[in-house]
């Protein structure tokens, strides 16, 4: 005899319980199997009504079971960034359930396990349900994570190197922050939290991770679908040469990339070697646009001075010894590397060590002036203004050149960088006045 609460359905086939989170009267948290899917859902009670109860079904991985069960994550995890299906079911055996794809507006989150709600595994085929603090758990939906793995046909070749791993999880967190630039979002925050064995995987922690999540998992889809064209992947208002970074890395290293929530649901997988067409196509496109990591943010030039001095004497550049905020601190210290004062490791390099060793203010001046010329930034602006020196620039088209050559910058955001540009020219403009710099720097 069929059991009311366990639905026979077109889209599932018969249902089998595996396992029991928690019972009250009737299971109410339960895993069921589909074999007629050949995979397992998690099922969980909504509501009850005089004639039915509604429960909510989402897939459910092995991975997913695992850390609920250790109690790594909350119930209520395994639900987050899915599709969520909702079935009725009748008390009368007689009447057919009824089955429903809910949009995200339908989904009635207050009914969803509560916060807090961990399971705990007490045998092989026994488990308890329980409350426990938030913060008691390992990861939470602060958190995302990042596999990755050989592809299929080299899994047998050598250990994932260190060195990829980096150039790719660098890559990511440009990614990331281009999303929270086109998202117009404040005080950003990205650190790795929690790493695991096997196929690399790391878990990170950053701040609007929701917002991140959603962005993020409708590009990677759209470049997954992208067979070359950039168009919708343009309609994101992004920084693309993140996603070029992003996919030249994983060919380079011939490794696969999965976006997965905190609870290690995939969001997207991408294969580089599904993307050549669309790679040659990101590259033609940013050849003629600048990158927001390109664009500076440290608005006093001659703290960028201060910063490269300290720096060759070893001296600490920090938010307690310059009185700014952390995050000013790391707008410096990317102005530098923009400019090419200092290597991705932080290193000073060739012209950095002679900036340093600069002994008048006029020397420091000339080779700053020069480098932003020849930057990615100032080299854009002098083409987009069809001048040749930064002294024939006009402060006020700093907002229309960064609108119509910047990728991934929002309206709002453009116009905040485009006040640095603006101071930095000032400052340029003052050396010149002060010093007869043009002269000098034809011969520089």
């Amino acid at each position: 005899m069929s059991i009311y609460f366990l639905p026979e359905t077109e889209e599932f086939g018969k249902l089998s319980i595996i396992k029991e989170y928690y019972r009250y009267d009737v299971p109410r948290a339960f895993v069921v199997h589909s074999r007629q899917l050949n995979k397992d859902l998690l099922v969980y009670w909504v509501d009850e009504f005089e004639d039915s109860d509604t429960w909510y079904y989402v897939d459910f991985s092995k991975i997913e079971q695992e850390r609920v069960e250790n109690g790594f994550i909350q119930l209520r995890d395994a639900f987050r960034f899915k599709k969520i299906f909702e079935i009725k079911t009748y008390f009368d055996i007689d009447l057919a359930p009824e089955l429903k794809l809910l949009t995200l507006n339908e989904v009635d989150y207050e009914a969803l396990p509560p916060h807090g709600f961990a399971v705990k595994r007490v045998s092989d085929t026994e488990y308890e349900s329980y409350s426990r603090p938030l913060d008691s758990f390992a990861s939470n939906k602060e958190y995302h994570e990042i596999r990755l793995s050989r592809n299929e046909k080299n899994k047998r070749k050598k250990d994932i190197s260190w060195s990829s791993v980096q150039e790719i999880f660098g890559a990511w967190e440009a990614v990331y922050r281009t999303i929270v630039d086109s998202l117009d979002l404040k005080q950003p925050a990205f650190q790795p939290a929690l790493s695991g064995v096997g196929s690399y995987k790391m878990q990170f922690k950053a701040a609007h991770n929701k917002e991140l999540i959603s962005k993020a998992s409708k590009i990677l889809n759209a470049l997954i679908e992208s067979n070359g064209s950039l168009e919708q992947l343009r309609s994101f208002d992004i920084d693309l040469s993140t996603i070029e970074s992003l996919v030249n890395n994983l060919s380079t290293y011939n490794l696969k990339f999965e976006f997965r929530t905190n609870s290690g649901s995939i969001l997207s997988s991408i294969d580089a070697d599904n993307l050549e067409s669309t790679a040659q196509s990101l590259n033609e496109y940013n050849q003629s646009r600048v990158g927001s990591e390109a664009i500076p943010q440290a608005d006093e030039i001659s703290r960028i001075i201060t910063f490269i001095k300290k720096k060759y004497d070893g001296k600490p550049f920090n938010s307690h010894t310059e009185n700014l905020v952390e995050r000013q601190i790391s707008y410096y210290i990317s102005a530098a590397r923009m400019l090419g004062l200092t290597k991705l490791g932080g290193q000073l390099t060739p012209i950095g060590q002679k900036l340093a060793e600069a002994e008048t203010l006029e020397e420091q001046a000339t080779i700053l002036i020069d480098l932003f010329e020849r930057s990615v930034c100032g080299w854009a602006w002098l083409k987009y203004s069809n001048v040749k020196s930064v002294f024939e620039l006009n402060r006020e088209s700093a907002v229309p050149f960064l609108l119509e050559r910047s990728s991934g910058l929002s309206e709002s955001t453009a116009k905040r960088r485009a006040v640095t540009l603006r101071k930095w020219l000032d400052s340029f403009k003052k050396y010149q006045n002060t010093f007869n710099i043009r002269k000098k720097l034809n011969s520089f």
